[in-house]
């Protein structure tokens, strides 16, 4: 009886040992005032009738803890005749939940130009997105999000639509 005690202390207190020594070696969110950001994501479909090519990219600076700014540019091809670029700016805010996984939303505002084989057209276009981080280092992250997009004139769903939405899977980086 001594021993099984003795041995249900030992399991216990190496239980205790092996998870403080991953809790210590889980991964701390760079996410601190004067940290920058690089963020890329991207996508390779077929929707039926073409080929689609999506590339994105941001940098950013945090000018406050979990708070960054920065500027991002696109673009999507869809066959041979539809191309889109957009570039501007956003803001973010990170919610510092004291672990790996960082919820975050923040907005952007740009501009959206759209070549197709009918026309081109120019739109001011913003953003609003949700979602989270999880950080696998200090430095490096995958995460997803909702984003909402709303432009001045009819660009999104080949031309039909002035609102839309993107799930979006991406990687950053931070130094």
């Amino acid at each position: 009886m001594k021993k099984m005690m003795m041995m249900v202390a030992a399991v216990a207190v190496a239980g205790v040992m092996v998870a403080e020594q991953a809790r210590a070696m889980a991964a701390v969110p760079s996410l601190l005032m004067g940290t920058r950001s690089m963020n890329v994501s991207g996508a390779l479909s077929d929707n039926g009738d073409d080929f689609v090519v999506s590339l994105q990219g941001a940098y950013g600076y945090f000018f406050q803890d979990f708070m960054q700014a920065g500027a991002f540019a696109g673009i999507q091809l869809i066959g041979s005749d539809y191309t889109m670029f957009s570039g501007g700016v956003f803001g973010e805010y990170n919610v510092d939940l004291g672990s790996q996984l960082v919820p975050y939303v923040g907005g952007s505002v740009g501009l959206l130009w759209v070549d197709t084989e009918r026309d081109s057209d120019t739109a001011i276009e913003a953003s609003g997105y949700g979602g989270a981080r999880y950080f696998f280092v200090d430095y490096a992250a995958i995460g997803a999000a909702l984003v909402l997009n709303v432009a001045t004139e009819d660009m999104y769903n080949g031309g039909e639509d002035a609102i839309d939405w993107t799930a979006v899977l991406n990687t950053s980086w931070y130094f």
